[in-house]
């Protein structure tokens, strides 16, 4: 079975593929469980990230209502069986945990895939870091405002964009504008990504493109009462200097 918890919420298994809207609790449960993968989530602490002005003692609902509709989930993606109940293992008197054995998650598959390639040798990097971004297919958790969500959904969105920047260093030069603006796409107001396209621009001779990505830029700064920078601007006047 798959969780899928970039882009847009889905679990995946032996009884089709499950998709739904992630505005209810059950998918920032999944993603919280996730969070935990290598311990068990107290049922306080559950209740600390996701619904801090409920009474555990009191409002018991508040945490159930989301088991449950994790589990069913979890159980049509299966066809049901005995397996669907065992996905989602009670730890101790009041703890819970993802079984791996019966699950895997896509986060957890880029996440294995990144630090691959932060441990691998040069001459097989970038072959895992090519895996490791295409395995990113949208924001980590989307939908989902509470803290842990947001803070895990920028970490791991700043470590595909390195890896995005590496891929651009090392490939061809007709590669590099590639990944440069998929890491804009990620990050579209990280002005040094938009430097680093321009110049990979210029490098292939292709001014029209750099005209584009300073223009892009500015689009996206403009609602933000920004400007490029003085670097920036310096960076594209250079790489438009003769035309």
């Amino acid at each position: 079975m798959l969780i899928r918890l970039l882009g847009r919420y889905s679990v995946e298994g032996s009884g089709g593929v499950i998709q739904t809207e992630g505005r209810t609790d059950g998918w920032p449960l999944l993603g919280l469980l996730a969070e935990f993968r290598n311990l068990p989530l107290p049922r306080l602490t559950a209740y600390s990230r996701l619904w801090p002005d409920s009474d555990p003692a009191e409002d018991r609902d508040a945490f159930w209502r989301p088991m449950r509709e994790a589990r069913g989930h979890l159980l049509k993606a299966l066809g049901g069986g005995p397996a669907a109940s065992q996905v989602i293992q009670k730890i101790g008197r009041s703890s819970y945990r993802l079984n791996a054995g019966f699950c895997q998650t896509d986060v957890w598959q880029l996440r294995d895939k990144l630090n691959a390639a932060r441990a691998a040798p040069t001459t097989s990097k970038a072959a895992l870091l090519r895996t490791a971004v295409d395995l990113y297919t949208g924001p980590y958790l989307p939908d989902c405002d509470h803290e842990f969500a947001t803070t895990a959904r920028r970490a791991l969105d700043r470590e595909v964009v390195q890896a995005l920047v590496q891929l651009a260093e090392t490939s061809a030069p007709e590669q590099a504008p590639i990944y440069l603006e998929r890491a804009t796409t990620i990050a579209p107001t990280s002005e040094h990504l938009y430097r680093s396209r321009i110049q990979a621009y210029a490098a292939l001779g292709n001014t029209t493109a750099a005209h584009h990505c300073y223009q892009e830029l500015t689009e996206f700064l403009t609602p933000l009462k920004l400007r490029p920078s003085a670097s920036t601007v310096d960076t594209y006047r250079r790489a438009t200097r003769d035309h």
